[in-house]
């Protein structure tokens, strides 16, 4: 049964003394992937919703400004329900956020479908503007091809979609302290890093911040770096993270006189169009080229068909018992390092049929979100790329790679000398650094 459009959003609740209300008017710069109750799949009602937003706002002040309490993990907790609100506890007391939020929809966009069923196969779809590289969970299953053929039923995103926020919240928090930095901290946060809806640390939902209180954002003075850097010491609060909040996903703090820290880069285009589509399709183009780098085992030179530059294709040859091949047979190295890029991975085995294995974080649990943040910025009206690795969350360095009902242990981590012999790394034991570098 259809869901009704439940018409206009709520009344804002007027509030004028001691509260600050701010409507911030967004157009996304790459389409919208999920967003709604069912996964993978956006709400055709209400396309942005409020819960969501709030959630990102969240995640991104804790981000920003976690760092103000040195690991102390409860009164970070503490200082986040006050903002943000709490779930109700046992005794029926819920702590109500100090901030309103509401979303008014401008363009609801248009359906783009990353692939298409041709001859009765699976292809990317020409047009698209989506790299199938990053969307790959919207791909439906050889077996509901094979079964459907044409019809196949195929997911989409949303193209063009735009939307107001209103945010309304106090000046001060009860305790008398200012909260102005840190709803500023959260929104540019989420604006810069995040964005609405799934997969949005490989793109999607990217946002562009286009007028506050129906005035322009000014267009930066700086240049892109400069400016990043002048934001990110501004709403970065300094402080450790240890103890129990050490595995927190979060932003580095940037001491007063430093660069920018070697976990992020800014990719300038490297064609005239510097639509942020085209930026993010190149950056998501480099991501594949380094994940997905294979050699002709004859020749010993990069081939799209010949066999995999990276250790996992070989380790799981050898935990089935199987000989080792390609041009990299000799090589021993028992290790999963493409796991840094976030959990789980299906490893398909081309050259080896039915030996397909999952590699995840242990026999029950085969989820870890990514460190990596791909996407495209736009500053001063063109698009800039932005890779960026969040410190406190890495993938454990105990992984195991399952099939069926047989899982083995592998270690997620390479040494230096392994790093030498596997040709993507360069050297480099850190994956997600030589990634960056390879950028």
């Amino acid at each position: 049964m259809s869901r009704k459009d439940p018409g206009s959003p709520p009344e804002v609740t007027k509030k004028t003394a001691g509260y600050i209300t701010q409507v911030r008017t967004y157009r996304l710069i790459t389409p919208l992937f999920g967003g709604g109750v069912s996964t993978g799949e956006h709400d055709p009602v209400t396309i942005i919703r409020g819960s969501s937003i709030r959630g990102q706002l969240r995640f991104w002040w804790r981000a920003c400004r976690g760092g103000q309490f040195n690991g102390n993990l409860a009164e970070m907790k503490a200082r986040e329900d006050l903002i943000w609100g709490a779930p109700a506890s046992k005794d029926g007391k819920q702590g109500p956020s100090q901030v309103q939020i509401h979303v008014q929809t401008l363009q609801n966009g248009t359906k783009d479908n990353p692939f298409e069923i041709k001859g009765g196969r699976l292809n990317p779809r020409q047009g698209s503007i989506v790299h199938p590289y990053a969307a790959f969970p919207l791909q439906p299953t050889e077996a509901e091809v094979k079964t459907w053929g044409s019809k196949t039923p195929l997911k989409s995103v949303q193209v063009g979609v735009s939307f107001d926020l209103t945010i309304i919240y106090p000046k001060l928090l009860p305790d008398g302290t200012s909260l102005i930095d840190d709803i500023e901290g959260a929104l540019w946060a989420w604006e810069i890093f995040g964005g609405i809806g799934a997969r949005t640390r490989r793109g999607f939902g990217s946002l562009q911040c286009t007028h506050i209180n129906t005035k322009p954002v000014p267009v930066p003075s700086e240049q892109v770096d400069a400016w990043l850097l002048k934001q990110w010491c501004r709403y970065v609060h300094h402080g450790s993270w240890t103890g129990d909040t050490a595995t927190i996903p979060h932003l580095p703090y940037i001491a007063p006189g430093a660069s920018l820290p070697n976990t992020v880069r800014l990719k300038k285009p490297e064609q005239k169009d510097d639509s942020p589509s085209i930026v993010w399709l190149s950056l998501i183009e480099k991501l594949k080229r380094f994940r997905q780098q294979r050699r002709n085992k004859h020749t010993g030179h990069i081939d799209p068909y010949g066999h995999s530059d990276w250790s996992e294709p070989n380790a799981i040859r050898t935990k089935a018992g199987k000989s080792q091949r390609g041009p990299h047979a000799t090589r021993s190295i028992d290790a999963a390092p493409r796991g840094a890029f976030g959990l789980p991975i299906v490893f398909h085995m081309p050259h080896d049929p039915g030996l397909n294995m999952t590699l995840q974080i242990n026999s029950d649990n085969d989820r870890f979100a990514s460190p990596l943040i791909l996407k495209p910025l736009v500053w001063n009206d063109r698009a800039i790329g932005l890779a960026v690795i969040l410190q406190g969350s890495m993938v454990p360095r105990e992984l195991r790679l399952k099939a069926d009902t047989r899982v083995h242990p592998i270690q997620r981590t390479v040494t230096t000398s392994e790093a030498r012999q596997i040709p993507p790394l360069n050297g480099n034991p850190n994956v997600l650094q030589a990634f960056l570098n390879f950028l």
